[in-house]
């Protein structure tokens, strides 16, 4: 019998499940709120006064339907990913490693997968301040001098192909050069291995919420609705 969220690394799913239902939202503890945040897995967990879910499941499931539609198979999954990475960077921090960045995609991606050498790091980000800003694939960032022109592909088996020259941020006629190619599948999937090891480290009491109160958490990343199971 679960007496606590100590107890879910050594409890099965419908263990957790049968936990979760005997308790009313204002009950859950930080981490039984981030244990919900973090699962993709499930896409409600049934509580004592209502339903509650996380916006992390339904961007991940976004990312997941958006491949399966031509018009939404390439921003869709875009933004849905950098949106999760940014989250995660930003509300969670581990206790047995530190990260020297701040931005939340650079964090997330350093402290939750293998994916840590700074250019990539900072070529995701400009692309992501480009796509945020105009909706465009190009970026100059003017604080840090980064020059990025990317397109998109899937299939390609790794996250980032490096453009055969560093764009110097000239239009020139023709600029397949200077293309970098970032492949949405394998984003999606290295998206996917950040929230489960994240998940995995909370589990393992080695992630600190970066929040307030969990009504923080529970206002910005999850969903309730008032209804019985």
């Amino acid at each position: 019998m679960i007496k606590g969220f100590g107890d879910f690394k050594i409890s099965t799913p419908g263990e957790i499940s049968e936990y979760y239902r005997t308790k009313s939202i204002s009950q859950l503890s930080l981490e039984e709120l981030a244990n919900i945040h973090l699962d993709i897995n499930s896409g409600w967990q049934c509580l004592e006064n209502g339903n509650i879910s996380s916006n992390i499941y339904d961007l991940n499931e976004t990312v997941a339907a958006g491949f399966n539609n031509n018009r939404t198979k390439q921003y869709v999954p875009l933004l849905a990913c950098f949106s999760i990475l940014d989250q995660i960077g930003s509300a969670y921090e581990r206790t047995d490693q530190t990260s020297a960045y701040g931005n939340g995609i650079k964090k997330a991606l350093d402290l939750y997968s293998n994916f840590k050498l700074n250019q990539d790091l900072e070529f995701l980000v400009t692309l992501r301040h480009g796509l945020f800003h105009d909706g465009s694939l190009t970026y100059i960032n003017k604080s840090t001098g980064t020059k990025v022109f990317f397109r998109m592909i899937m299939g390609s088996g790794k996250l980032l192909t490096p453009s055969i020259k560093p764009w110097d941020g000239v239009y020139y006629d023709d600029l397949s050069d200077y293309i970098t190619y970032i492949d949405l599948k394998e984003l999606h999937v290295k998206t996917k291995e950040v929230i489960t090891e994240c998940r995995r480290l909370l589990l393992n009491g080695k992630i600190r919420i970066m929040v307030t109160a969990p009504r923080e958490l529970f206002y910005k990343y999850l969903f309730v609705v008032k209804s019985g199971c």
